[in-house]
């Protein structure tokens, strides 16, 4: 199993002091520190810029611009050695700062066209009670008469692989693992805990943007498996080499959450819509229907992911984004198909019925007026439109 970093914690903070450059000038190293905080941009503060704002306004001319300069790939050395690849990020020329959304941690890539992965390992929140999976059994404990005597313990493991299917629409394979995590500071602690380990291998390497959407649509869909908000809690990544030989194959680990979260979200209940032992059977073909409808759906699973808990929307609001996901997934599936003029009142009057009896009156009002709110917010010809348009 993969161990969660606890030098860079993808749902934490951390900083990284060191000397930073970028791919076109590697002799002008300037100092600085980064600063990650889960939810929110990676910020590179640096003693002075090493992007250049200066314009041309005219001939012979050159001022300074406060204008958006992106910034491909900001390369950095921790004072460990550590390598550092800031990628996506752009300066605005304030205080000597850069501003980015991906670190990957462990190699310099010198452009984004060299940034290809063979395969990737993923550790996900909520997924070691969804996989319903122990890999021990009872954790003997030191008795009393024991304490002073040399210490020894024995743990009975298993690891078990729960899932292992190909995903034609993406080319790539997925295995799942249940097993065991490990962390330890040398004479000083020693942890173990239950850990669940998605690979993904396309048939070739892909590059960073082909994994991205792959983890953001794994993230949806074990959000609904489980029933609440999904979270990247580790992503390890095996670089190709370059095609010029200058860097070997190796593991590089990517942080970049674009959410922060809260700890109800990571306690999560036992009880989950949908567990391994619900879906494990039909996996494959789930898994590929999810992956091949992501970029049609993407709109209604955005909207289904707000109404998630917990969130703090209030009952009329998640009743509107579920109506919302209900009509944008009708017009993507069933396209060019409306409901007849003279039909609607129909509708209309089975939709009020079927209302629950304790609904709140303001909202079950809103939805008796939806003839009145058609016919005032949208012009005259729209509201006489035929039942069947493009």
């Amino acid at each position: 199993m993969v161990s969660v970093s606890e030098k860079w914690p993808p749902l934490g903070e951390f900083e990284i002091r060191g000397e930073w450059w970028v791919p076109e000038s590697p002799e002008t190293r300037v100092s600085g520190v980064l600063r990650y905080k889960a939810g929110q941009r990676v910020k590179l503060e640096l003693d002075k810029l090493i992007v250049d704002h200066m314009v041309e306004t005219e001939p012979g001319i050159r001022c300074y611009s406060f204008q958006v300069v992106p910034v491909p790939i900001v390369l950095g050395e921790g004072r460990n050695g550590t390598a550092i690849t800031m990628v996506n990020a752009y300066s605005l020329g304030f205080g000597n700062e850069i501003t980015g959304s991906c670190l990957l941690i462990g190699r310099h890539f010198r452009a984004k066209e060299s940034i290809r992965f063979s395969a990737a390992n993923l550790n996900f929140t909520h997924l070691e009670v969804w996989s319903q999976h122990s890999p021990t059994g009872v954790i003997p404990l030191q008795t009393e008469d024991q304490l002073g005597a040399p210490f020894r313990i024995e743990l009975p493991y298993r690891r078990k692989k729960l899932l292992d299917f190909q995903l034609p629409c993406r080319d790539c394979r997925i295995e799942i693992y249940s097993g065991l995590e490990t962390s330890w500071h040398v004479y000083k602690s020693m942890s173990l805990k239950h850990g669940v380990l998605v690979y993904i291998e396309p048939s070739q390497p892909q590059n960073l943007a082909w994994y991205q959407q792959l983890f953001h649509d794994c993230v949806t869909l074990f959000s609904f498996f489980v029933g609440s908000r999904v979270y990247r809690t580790s992503t390890i990544c095996s670089a190709v080499p370059d095609s010029d030989g200058d860097a070997p194959a190796d593991q590089v680990e990517m942080v970049d959450q674009s959410r922060t979260f809260t700890v109800s979200e990571i306690d999560h209940h036992d009880k989950m819509p949908l567990p391994l032992g619900a879906v494990d059977n039909l996996a494959p073909a789930v898994f590929d229907t999810w992956f091949s409808l992501a970029e049609d759906l993407g709109p209604v699973y955005r909207l289904l992911m707000e109404t998630l808990p917990p969130n703090e929307l209030a009952l009329d609001t998640t009743f509107l984004r579920l109506a919302q996901a209900a009509e944008v997934f009708y017009r993507r599936v069933i396209k060019r198909t409306y409901v007849e003029p003279e039909r609607f009142e129909g509708y209309l009057e089975a939709l009020v019925q079927a209302l629950p009896a304790d609904m709140p009156e303001d909202l079950r009002s809103r939805i008796e007026r939806l003839p009145e709110a058609r016919e005032r917010l949208l012009p005259e010809e729209c509201c006489q439109a035929p039942a069947t348009r493009s």
